[in-house]
């Protein structure tokens, strides 16, 4: 990868034309399931200091019902970087349920560690609240 997008290295590289599709599934809690197709392949990358010691994974994935794409560049088993790639969405959701369920939609915060003391807040009152809730349900699934 000589400086180019992931986006042309993977609609000109032989290894994504050739290879197959292949099919996967991304469950979410609170949402319907999403179906990816994903390419990967071996990468080499270079910078201002020269080529790159070790190769990296490049994986391409679409989302046909959206036109969505995402590509990953990682040097851990591709297993875990597509795995790692798409934990994002859930750490947004929570969030995004933080603050709108707990009230916590103005920060303004002038340092990093206000900023840690809050989400650390944050996360100790959603695991209160979901420990709650299970509670009430009595072991009923949602």
């Amino acid at each position: 990868m000589t400086g180019q997008l992931a986006r042309d290295v993977v609609r000109d590289a032989g290894a994504f034309r050739v290879q197959e599709w292949q099919l996967g599934r991304l469950s979410r809690a609170t949402a319907a399931d999403q179906l990816w197709r994903v390419k990967r392949t071996w990468v080499s990358g270079s910078g201002a200091d020269g080529w790159s010691a070790g190769t990296y994974w490049l994986v391409w994935a679409c989302r046909d019902q959206t036109g969505e794409e995402k590509f990953l560049v990682s040097n851990a088993p591709v297993e875990a970087t597509v795995r790692v790639g798409f934990r994002r969405a859930a750490v947004e959701h929570v969030f995004r349920v933080c603050k709108s369920e707990l009230g916590f939609t103005n920060f303004e915060g002038r340092c990093y560690m206000a900023l840690r003391r809050r989400m650390g807040l944050r996360v100790a009152m959603l695991a209160f609240v979901a420990e709650h809730i299970q509670q009430l349900r009595g072991g009923i699934p949602r």
